[in-house]
């Protein structure tokens, strides 16, 4: 479920009935409007899933496009590395609750941009470290219907995810 107070203008969602990309315009009521080929459309709450594009996909011309032409899932990374250092490159003074809270939101964006595109299988770094993001993942994992069985590699410092 999307936190609709934490988006920006600009930020990129997806249409879960025809797999359009648009971009999160502002709140109106009940609706969400969004930018798609240079208009403003409405949707309901329920109608859109957060994506966070890989870095080589951002700056693409996405609004223009459709399930049909959906993203190539062999352009989506594999493996998402939840090290502070990997995710931003300047490190913000955050407390250790917003570095867990910033990892588990970008874990969640990733998670909703693979099971969107059908991806099979891909790796989780997440770190040896005491566990604790390790155990919110494991947590996560668990929930998922999509999820068809995960497991610990990497001496612990990882996990692999395999999906339906």
């Amino acid at each position: 479920m999307i936190n609709y107070n934490d988006l920006w203008v600009g930020d990129t969602l997806q249409v879960r009935s025809d797999g359009r990309i648009v971009f999160f315009h502002t709140i109106e009521g009940e609706n969400v409007l969004c930018k798609y080929n240079s208009k403003i459309e409405s949707f309901s709450k329920v109608e859109l899933v957060r994506i966070n594009l890989p870095d080589e996909l951002e700056g693409l011309d996405l609004a223009h496009t459709t399930k049909s032409k959906s993203i190539n899932f062999y352009e989506i990374p594999t493996q998402i590395d939840l090290h502070l250092d990997k995710l931003i490159e300047t490190q913000p003074n955050f407390k250790p609750l917003n570095v867990l809270n910033y990892q588990l939101r970008k874990f969640e964006e990733y998670l909703q941009l693979i099971i969107s595109n059908g991806l099979k299988k891909v790796t989780i770094i997440h770190g040896k470290g005491v566990g604790i993001l390790k155990a919110e993942i494991d947590s996560k994992l668990n929930s998922l219907e999509e999820v068809k069985i995960f497991f610990t590699i990497n001496e612990g410092g990882a996990t692999e995810v395999h999906l339906y």
